[in-house]
């Protein structure tokens, strides 16, 4: 029994070090990857606190659309190379969209 109970908390205490992928922060709505790492760790685009890692940022959900957030925080952000919203990522056509308004 002691046996299965220190291999149990030793997985336990390995998951601890798994790295989460940086293509999406846990907790968030949307998730971008920005081509240039943005100069601010965090920033406020349309009343959404952003939050960047030096990869990828994230935000939680907002009141517009998808697309919408999406141009924005390319236009704040710069070009992206990745978006998701809710888990599912943009395709090729909608990030085309979306960096349309990228600064």
């Amino acid at each position: 029994m002691l046996r299965i109970l220190s291999l149990a908390a030793a997985l336990t205490a390995s998951s601890l070090f798994v790295a989460a992928p940086s293509a999406a922060q846990p907790g968030a709505f949307y998730n971008a990857i920005p081509a240039a790492a943005p100069a601010a760790g965090r920033t406020v685009i349309r009343d959404q606190i952003w939050s960047c890692d030096g990869t990828s940022c994230a935000s939680g959900r907002g009141d517009s659309r998808p697309a919408v957030v999406c141009a924005v925080a390319a236009r704040e952000l710069g070009r992206l190379t990745a978006f998701t919203a809710d888990g599912e990522a943009f395709d090729a056509t909608a990030l085309d969209k979306c960096n349309a308004r990228a600064k």
